[in-house]
């Protein structure tokens, strides 16, 4: 399981070459989920969490609230400000894409 002798020369195993995309595919995978995590995006002056509960949240928000209400959310740098109903609305707008961008971007974690 390593390495072979083929014509005089030592090559990678089909075992280790397949370990070897299975890593790859693992450390993908994990920084992947390490960028969704950490998701950030900005509407206006205000940076907003964009990971998938944040959007969650988002998604309640904007079912619950009527159109040019406001309501008071905690953003990235853990401000509590008074945001917009499409502030949020843009906000989940953006969030979605980046995370897509990130998802069928990352073709190694496939």
């Amino acid at each position: 399981m390593g390495y072979e002798l083929k014509n005089g020369k030592f090559v990678k195993s089909k075992e280790l070459i397949g370990g070897e995309k299975y890593e790859a595919r693992l450390k993908a995978k994990a920084r992947q989920a390490k960028n969704l995590a950490n998701l950030k995006i900005e509407v206006g002056n205000k940076i907003f969490d964009a990971d998938e509960k944040s959007q969650q949240r988002m998604m309640i928000a904007i079912q619950s609230m009527e159109d040019g209400e406001s309501t008071i959310w905690r953003l990235a740098n853990n401000a509590d400000e008074s945001v917009s109903k499409y502030e949020l609305q843009q906000a989940l707008k953006l969030a979605a894409a980046k995370m897509s961008e990130i998802i069928i971007g990352d073709k190694d974690a496939r």
